[in-house]
């Protein structure tokens, strides 16, 4: 059986100028950042605009969302005034849900790579949304 190295760990191993990583990937402090939001009859395409403004160079460690059913056909996307789905593709949110981070691009972003990219949204499809939604949004400062 083999052992192995993952590549941050080998750059951590064998510092160069050229391999320095940003160091939230290894010696950040984990924030969180809470809000939730009831929707009422909210139309199609509803952007709700959630949490405090993140801080240049945060990266996003995780995204926790928990919905009420929303209602037949409801779809959420998490992102950020940039991008609607940088975090979470549309999900069904017609039942009680939860669901976490799952746009691999979205692991680990770094928070200032885009204009817009600190405001977190969630973004409604498929049908009028009704209920509450809780996010929490995990992520690395140092």
């Amino acid at each position: 059986m083999a052992t192995v190295v993952g590549t941050y760990r080998t750059k951590s191993l064998t510092p160069t100028p050229d391999n320095i990583y940003d160091g939230s990937l290894s010696r950040g402090n984990v924030l969180v950042a809470y809000d939730e939001y009831t929707f009422a009859a909210s139309d199609i395409g509803t952007v709700v605009q959630v949490c405090p403004t993140l801080p240049s160079e945060a990266r996003i460690v995780d995204i926790l969302i928990n919905n009420a059913a929303l209602g037949s056909s409801v779809t959420l996307s998490i992102g950020d005034s940039d991008t609607a789905t940088r975090y979470i593709s549309a999900y069904g949110a017609n039942s009680n849900t939860s669901t976490s981070l799952s746009v691999a691009a979205g692991r680990m972003y770094k928070v200032g790579t885009n204009d817009g990219d600190n405001i977190i949204t969630i973004t409604t499809a498929g049908a009028a949304a009704t209920g509450k939604v809780q996010i929490t949004v995990l992520y690395a400062m140092i």
